[in-house]
């Protein structure tokens, strides 16, 4: 569909969509940076290496498959997965001081456990515990960086 086919609702709502996520980016960015974290150029070449560029037979097809199917050349992708490097490396470190009991774990496989009860493919394995605990640990170290602090709430 051609941008002047689609209809104005919805380029409006592409376009809002858009500069949010710019927005929070650079938010990020910004964030990571005021707690010592920076993303190199390396460590963003290296990610690309190890998570997109495998199963392609070359870098030309890898660099021809991203223009024809998303419609970036490499500089863009760079730009594009910096801020998940960045989102990460955050992650790590609120991460690091927080603990998942016992109990949450429990709760959270007791949740799944209830959740899959009435699977039509038949019972689901639960996760192993180690695994759910990650989850948890992640869940909470989103919900540290993504939850406004007091100070942000008084301005």
């Amino acid at each position: 569909m051609e941008d002047d086919e689609m209809p104005a609702q919805m380029r409006q709502e592409v376009r809002r969509t858009s500069l949010a996520q710019i927005i929070d980016e650079t938010l990020l960015i910004k964030g990571a940076e005021a707690r010592g974290i920076s993303v190199t150029s390396e460590e963003v070449d290296s990610f690309i290496d190890s998570e997109m560029k495998t199963g392609f037979p070359s870098e030309k097809e890898f660099l021809e498959s991203l223009e024809a199917d998303v419609g970036f050349n490499l500089d863009d992708l760079r730009k594009m997965v910096r801020p998940w490097i960045a989102k990460e490396k955050m992650l790590v470190l609120l991460a690091a001081d927080l603990e998942v009991t016992d109990e949450e774990v429990d709760a959270e496989l007791e949740a799944y456990r209830e959740m899959m009860k009435d699977h039509p493919g038949g019972e689901v394995p639960l996760p192993p515990r180690e695994e759910v605990a990650a989850v948890l640990l992640e869940r909470k170290a989103c919900l540290l960086y993504t939850s406004p602090s007091p100070r942000d709430l008084s301005t």
